[in-house]
């Protein structure tokens, strides 16, 4: 059966990669009968294999004249002109951070990338200050072609990925959210932690089964609340790492190198991120990464006008530790944040 024609092109408008669209739109089975964005709602809110699926049409099926198609559909980082709405809010923080020696350096290195490599340089940009974004080009500038083919493909599948999740995100409303939200800890409340939800199976016997529509809630939160305002934190970006507990003695933080990336999201209305990590939870040492800066640049630029308009908190990192006897556990860890001030402390 031929997938209906809204369904593809909402797809190509998360990945411009026509290969990639066809095979994925088989796999899932996309049939007319429902609207693309009830379908694939419903089976990312289900489980992680319809991202899973995605992953490996891009990375192991997908040919390499696919990936030239989607990264062609880009802009050059940094670019004014013809760049869409869309481009520009994904781009947000790193235009707020722009200035006439970070503009000239990335325009001509943009220029370098291209002639060696016969691509745009790309990276997910979504909370990305401009200065971040020059260091990686500075530093992946000077890659083989080979791999920086294949850092470019991984750059793709997280704008990709970014994007659908907002598209399903806006399918379901804010109100939608909330009440099944609530109805789903009254039902863990009557059912024990243990029982599933929705008819998930095992994977919502977790204790970290939680959440709207039956998403798997990461086992670890955050909340962001903009004290000087008064309000939530929104589009706050966030980045979750772990080092294994052996990379330091008891007592001491392991050393940055040991670190490797586990997910990223960015805070909504209520300031809060509930997809950070995919349990099982393990052991280790987290560190939570808050990239405040163009947040604060955002909206609080009076009151860092005294500082030359620059983020007194470019950044605020949460390190702490997670031992094996308490995997099974949900850790909540909030921030309380104003341009010159910030507090942490593991909530409920």
């Amino acid at each position: 059966r031929r997938p209906p024609p809204h369904a593809r092109s909402l797809l190509m408008s998360c990945c411009q990669c026509s290969v990639w669209v066809d095979r994925l739109l088989d796999a899932v089975n996309v049939s007319g009968g429902n609207s693309v964005s009830s379908s694939l709602s419903s089976r990312v809110s289900s489980s992680r294999d319809f991202v899973m699926i995605m992953r490996r049409i891009w990375l192991n099926e997908t040919p390499l004249s696919g990936w030239l198609e989607a990264f062609e559909a880009h802009p050059r980082i940094g670019q004014k002109k013809h760049v869409q709405e869309r481009e520009s809010k994904e781009q947000a923080a790193a235009a707020a951070t722009m200035n006439e020696d970070i503009a000239t350096q990335m325009h001509a290195l943009n220029e370098q990338y291209y002639d060696k490599f016969g691509f745009v340089f790309l990276i997910c940009a979504s909370g990305v200050p401009a200065p971040t974004i020059l260091a990686a080009l500075k530093d992946r500038i000077n890659n083989k072609p080979a791999v920086e083919f294949q850092n470019a493909a991984v750059e793709q599948m997280k704008i990709t990925e970014l994007r659908l999740h907002k598209l399903v995100v806006e399918h379901t409303s804010g109100t939608h959210r909330r009440a099944q939200a609530r109805l789903d800890g009254v039902r863990r409340h009557l059912a024990g932690t243990s029982a599933p939800l929705h008819g998930e199976g095992s994977a919502a016997a977790t204790p970290s089964a939680t959440a709207a529509g039956g998403a798997v809630r990461s086992p670890i939160t955050t909340h962001v609340l903009d004290t000087a305002l008064g309000r939530p934190a929104s589009n706050l970006s966030i980045v979750i790492s772990r080092a294994p507990l052996e990379a330091s003695s008891v007592g001491t933080a392991p050393p940055a190198a040991s670190y490797t990336e586990l997910g990223r999201g960015a805070t909504n209305d209520d300031g809060r991120v509930a997809t950070l990590l995919q349990p099982p939870l393990m052991p280790g040492h987290y560190r939570l990464r808050f990239e405040t800066g163009a947040y604060l640049l955002s909206n609080h630029a009076s009151a860092l006008a005294p500082c030359g308009g620059l983020p007194f908190y470019p950044e605020v990192t949460v390190d702490f530790t997670i031992s094996a006897a308490q995997t099974r556990e949900h850790f909540h860890v909030p921030i309380l944040l104003s341009p010159f001030g910030y507090s942490t402390y593991r909530g409920s």
